[in-house]
């Protein structure tokens, strides 16, 4: 009796060693292999024009597109959806560079969205350190708060000036002991409902964290997480080598700054204010809002002389989100790769979490983060930002074990 297994595109770089192991001829491995991925494109915003020259393209080499009704009947700008093999978008590719001028800068697109989502290790260049990204990273959370949403904050650790730098440098030996490969320092708390504060606290907070770091730590990486140009400055001078901004260069000042320091800078994406941006967020197309929206920045960022490879994007869970938007946001990460940059995700011990789980302390919401992380490596995150370091840095040893496969 014969034996009958289907296998999916996660099975799909394995192929070829699969036709090796059966016999098959190496020329043929090699014709065949680009024919074993089955791709499905959403492709928004192109003229019916292109998109019927498209469709009738992609027939003739045996593939298809799905476009509206009104692409046929008039002039307008609609959605499609392209369902082809590598080895069909190769001889597509090459077809449409002889096309009129709108088909030709489709076809340059395209090739760069499908070159993007691809790439899986990156240099990040931030000051005068190279970060190499061929495996995910943790990103350490330093919370010098007292009002975290986490209950991590450490301003209640410090009792007073003496034990400050013995009980910081132990702290940051250890993150960096249980996998740290970048620490995030935050000393204004950005939890729904928080109010900001100034920036003369903000730096007040931070200055012990960041003398020690510049004496102790200089070989080190540490990131910054603020919005506000006069801190990020401040920790820049003493230091830090990434800013870590949840409005995402909004301020003119800071994206100035950012080049003018060659450092690097997580833009995140959030809709509202802290204080306000749970009150009823809605999305339309989740993950095209937030796409649009880092993109708008990313270009931002070039445009003030930001260098790409300096920059890593972030759909900004829990950032005026419901619970299924950040959900959503996990299950179609890869979606992000076309943007072609290191894509970080912060889920842990957030209260979406908390709300599936019934799990009301954040602290106790670590196996919902390592679950919630663990989808978030599958489906293309480079770094992770967690609380709980040692415990994240298992999960993502064994899920890169068994996907390495």
């Amino acid at each position: 009796m014969s034996q009958i297994r289907l296998l999916n595109n996660n099975f799909s770089k394995n192929i070829p060693e699969l036709m090796k192991s059966i016999g098959v001829d190496p020329y043929g491995i090699k014709i065949m292999s680009s024919k074993s991925l089955h791709r499905v494109i959403y492709v928004q915003e192109v003229s019916s024009f292109v998109a019927n020259i498209l469709k009738q393209e992609l027939l003739s080499l045996g593939a298809d597109a799905a476009i509206p009704k009104q692409a046929l009947f008039k002039k307008t700008l609609v959605n499609l959806i392209i369902f082809a093999t590598d080895s069909q978008l190769i001889r597509l590719l090459q077809k449409l560079q002889k096309q009129p001028t709108s088909l030709k800068k489709f076809s340059q697109e395209l090739k760069l969205a499908l070159k993007n989502f691809s790439q899986s290790n990156f240099k990040l260049r931030v000051k005068d350190k190279i970060i190499s990204v061929n495996k995910p990273l943790i990103m350490g959370i330093l919370n010098v708060t007292k009002d975290s949403f986490s209950g991590d904050g450490i301003l209640d650790e410090i009792k007073d000036k003496f034990s400050s730098e013995k009980y910081l440098i132990t702290k940051i030996r250890l993150m960096l002991k249980d996998g740290a490969s970048i620490i995030d320092i935050g000393a204004e708390s950005t939890r729904p409902g928080s109010k900001s504060i100034s920036c003369k606290e903000e730096i007040n907070r931070l200055s012990p964290v960041l003398k020690v770091i510049k004496k102790e730590f200089p070989k080190n990486t540490f990131s910054i997480d603020t919005y506000k140009p006069e801190v990020a400055k401040f920790a820049l001078d003493r230091g830090v080598a990434i800013v870590n901004d949840i409005t995402a260069l909004e301020s003119d000042s800071m994206a100035k700054l950012i080049s003018k320091y060659k450092a690097g800078v997580i833009l995140m994406h959030k809709k509202g204010t802290p204080f306000n941006m749970q009150k009823n967020p809605k999305y339309d197309d989740v993950i095209g809002e937030i796409y649009n929206f880092l993109k708008e920045r990313v270009n931002k960022a070039l445009d003030f002389g930001v260098k790409k490879d300096s920059i890593i994007i972030d759909p900004g869970i829990g950032f005026g989100k419901r619970t299924e938007d950040n959900l959503e946001i996990i299950k179609y990460l890869y979606q992000f790769k076309t943007i072609g940059l290191p894509i970080l995700l912060g889920v842990s011990r957030k209260t979406f979490i908390g709300k599936i789980t019934g799990i009301d302390l954040p602290k106790d919401r670590i196996n919902g983060t390592l679950i919630a992380n663990m989808f978030g490596v599958l489906n293309g995150a480079n770094i992770i930002r967690v609380h709980d370091l040692d415990q994240n840095l298992m999960a993502i040893k064994l899920t890169q074990r068994i996907i390495s496969l």
